[in-house]
């Protein structure tokens, strides 16, 4: 409860232990937009139980607020996008006029492999645009920063794209030394 702190309900995001583990998010940090929460999920639960992973989104609408604020609500949160391999967002997403933009890991980094940077409509969950890059790492946990028209992915290098069309204002490849 916003005015007093006093617990409204308890959500389970999985029908059992493990999935809702495989449903949660890497980072614990979500961001929020309109009746939504967005977070990458984490895929992978300490069985060894594996889920795809991608962004995960939460209608809060589906909440029950009439139940007993103790008492477990199973409510299934949506994969709205899923990586086309496995490679997780790890940076939180940031919002701006209804879209989200996100990014994923480049877990072969820096000797191969790509990761992409997304922009996607919070409602539809239609992708404006992709962009596909070998020059980020994608594991700093806050590397999303939106100024005006610009989206700054601050990481392993720098970049800086259009937030409307994806398309690269510059992107600076940071050398080992740097």
């Amino acid at each position: 409860d916003d005015n007093n702190g006093s617990l409204l309900a308890t959500i389970k995001l999985g029908s059992d232990d493990k999935a809702a583990e495989r449903n949660s998010a890497v980072l614990h940090d979500m961001i929020s937009c309109g009746n939504y929460l967005f977070w990458g999920n984490s895929g992978y639960d300490n069985s060894g139980g594996v889920d795809p992973l991608g962004l995960m989104r939460f209608d809060i609408n589906a909440i029950d607020f009439s139940k007993e604020p103790h008492s477990e609500q199973v409510i299934l949160p949506q994969l709205v996008w899923e990586a086309p391999i496995r490679h997780p967002v790890w940076p939180v997403p940031v919002e701006n006029n209804g879209i989200i933009y996100f990014m994923t890991m480049n877990t072969e980094y820096p000797l191969e492999g790509t990761g992409d940077i997304v922009a996607m409509d919070a409602v539809t969950c239609e992708v404006k645009w992709k962009y596909n890059q070998n020059i980020m790492k994608g594991l700093a946990p806050f590397s999303l920063v939106i100024n005006e028209e610009k989206l700054y992915v601050i990481d392993s290098s720098l970049g800086c794209y259009n937030i409307n069309t994806g398309e690269k204002y510059f992107e600076i490849i940071a050398s080992e030394q740097d």
